[in-house]
């Protein structure tokens, strides 16, 4: 899965290998993906569980625009 900043504020979007789009709003906690639809897992979707893991990595920014910094990433 490929995650993308949208926008400031916590909106992501997350390419899966399927070829499908979907819009991850991390700070609201919610997906466009038919299983955040139908189900609300708890903990999140897949999708969701993605962009925190890709933030956390620093490998996209943090809901802010910002890169975390390497101490964010050591905790």
């Amino acid at each position: 899965m490929n995650v993308s900043l949208l926008a400031k504020g916590g909106r992501y979007e997350v390419a899966s290998a399927s070829g499908n789009r979907y819009d991850v709003d991390i700070i609201g906690k919610s997906c466009t993906c038919p299983d955040w639809q139908q189900r609300t897992p708890e903990g999140g979707c897949k999708h969701m569980r993605r962009v925190d893991y890709e933030i956390k990595q620093g490998r996209v920014p943090r809901p802010d625009g910002r890169l975390p910094t390497e101490l964010d990433v050591r905790s």
